[in-house]
């Protein structure tokens, strides 16, 4: 999950820097590039009240509004505990082609129901021109688990938002200058070992890395700079 942020004023001074500071750094440079800081926040505080992670894509930034992601709400329904499997069947009536979803809870005695018909959707752009059914089946289904799992946030798909070629352009662009998606599923994973230690043992760490490489700046690192230094951080804590 991931970890609350302080938004508390520092205590220390301006030159202190927090595990809060480096995630909001780690989420603009890796995943929401050149984001002001009031919506990066958002996406955190969003975030904390779901229980998702955006540093997974669970809720993302498009022309600065947040939205959930499919994914991010499959997450979601897992991680509860009370979801019993999902439905999803495709046929046609005299609205036309639609898809329809079925979600059930083990804590309800009746199921959650969506249907969407896809020339609603269905612009003939993207994803939906090549992909019709798995998009509808993303959409319909982002639709019924909104509604299972009581998430009022919009999600991506039911916004016409999910065409997978546009989000991958966007998340090369995002990276920083001369980073791939290997240094991004790197810092991910560094990310997630930091979070993991305490404050005594960050400190320790940010002083090792400064001594070792001069500097303890993650953008600064390579990816294997990074698989590096975070086998050595679950090494030091086993």
């Amino acid at each position: 999950m991931f970890a609350p942020l302080n938004t508390q004023p520092a205590l220390t001074g301006p030159s202190v820097r927090t595990v809060d500071d480096e995630r909001r750094d780690l989420l603009r440079a890796a995943i929401m590039k050149g984001a002001p800081p009031a919506q990066v926040d958002l996406v955190c505080a969003i975030s904390r009240r779901y229980g998702l992670d955006p540093l997974l894509q669970h809720v993302v930034l498009i022309d600065g509004r947040p939205y959930v992601t499919h994914k991010g709400l499959m997450h979601l329904a897992h991680a509860s505990g009370r979801f019993d499997g999902m439905e999803t069947t495709f046929g046609e009536d005299g609205g036309g082609a639609w898809a329809e979803c079925v979600v059930h809870r083990k804590d309800m005695a009746r199921p959650f129901r969506a249907r969407i018909y896809l020339s609603e959707y269905n612009k003939g752009r993207g994803a939906w021109a090549t992909h019709p059914r798995a998009m509808a089946a993303k959409t319909v289904e982002s639709f019924c688990l909104r509604r299972a799992f009581d998430v009022s946030l919009v999600s991506q798909e039911e916004m016409g938002r999910g065409d997978p070629a546009a989000a991958e352009v966007a998340e090369r662009e995002a990276l920083p200058p001369g980073h791939d998606s290997d240094w991004k599923e790197a810092a991910q994973a560094f990310s997630a070992a930091v979070a993991a230690l305490s404050p005594d043992d960050r400190r320790a760490l940010k002083t090792e890395l400064t001594a070792r490489h001069g500097h303890c700046d993650f953008r600064r690192f390579t990816a294997d700079e990074l698989d590096v230094i975070t086998a050595e951080i679950y090494a030091s804590d086993s």
